[in-house]
């Protein structure tokens, strides 16, 4: 896994569903509270089963609609077997929050990599945006430039959906991109301020750690504690604390 994706696959993330009153859930990798969130996920309109193409067939971003935070049912797992077998057959069955759940449950097994992705990739086909996120960050983590441009167009779905995971390192792959001139580290500026603005949580801490970088031009130093405070107020927990630097959450 490059360096460029590790920071994103090990934090540990509380993210307010929006519209879904108080919930935590997973951040990328499957870490934080067990996903105990996801199962609160409340349910404003009929779940509706997508066809998930077969790996290989091209980028999932072409089939994605409108994701969804807050719209999946909960998974249907006992809270016993948070992940387990349970999940595996809720998800053969179309539930994106118990895809999600088991894909995070086989990477915190060590299980092979390619088996908790095809899990996010459900999640994602299913229309759960932080699914698409973890998905997205797989890809990234891939090397390879087919996956690289498929990682940006998955990422820039689920932060579209405002996931904040999602835009934070959509907002990223735009700014760090090879050849990233001014203009398109602009774009990037712009995603991460709009949803930080809008949004909260990690998106604000990846803008402050790239204007850190001096890849966004000068600063005021004062900048980032604002922006580690607003992220830690919204649910990012490691911008929490007073940290002295963004750079410094990240290890």
């Amino acid at each position: 896994m490059n360096d460029r994706v590790r920071w994103c696959r090990t934090a540990v993330a509380c993210v307010s569903l929006l519209g879904a009153g108080v919930a935590c859930t997973r951040g990328p990798a499957g870490h934080g509270d067990e996903g105990a969130g996801a199962r609160e996920l409340k349910v404003p309109r009929p779940f509706m089963v997508r066809r998930v193409p077969s790996p290989g067939t091209g980028c999932i971003a072409d089939i994605l609609g409108e994701l969804e935070i807050d719209a999946m049912r909960p998974a249907a797992c006992p809270e016993k077997e948070d992940g387990g077998p349970s999940c595996a057959r809720a998800c053969e069955g179309g539930d994106a929050v118990a895809c999600y759940l088991r894909g995070g449950a086989l990477e915190d097994a060590h299980a092979p990599g390619e088996q908790s992705t095809e899990l996010y990739r459900r999640s994602c086909a299913f229309g759960l945006a932080i699914g698409c996120t973890n998905y997205g960050a797989d890809l990234w983590g891939a090397d390879d430039p087919v996956g690289w441009k498929c990682a940006r167009r998955v990422l820039e779905k689920a932060c579209a959906a405002d996931e904040p995971w999602g835009c934070g390192m959509y907002g990223r792959m735009v700014i760090d991109a090879d050849g990233a001139g001014a203009i398109e580290r602009g774009r990037g500026r712009a995603i991460l301020e709009r949803a930080c603005n809008e949004v909260g949580s990690f998106s604000c801490r990846a803008l402050a750690l790239e204007l850190e970088s001096g890849r966004l031009g000068p600063y005021k130093r004062p900048r980032i504690r604002k922006l580690l405070a607003r992220a830690c107020e919204t649910g990012d927990e490691k911008s929490c604390g007073a940290p002295k630097s963004a750079a410094a959450t990240f290890r």
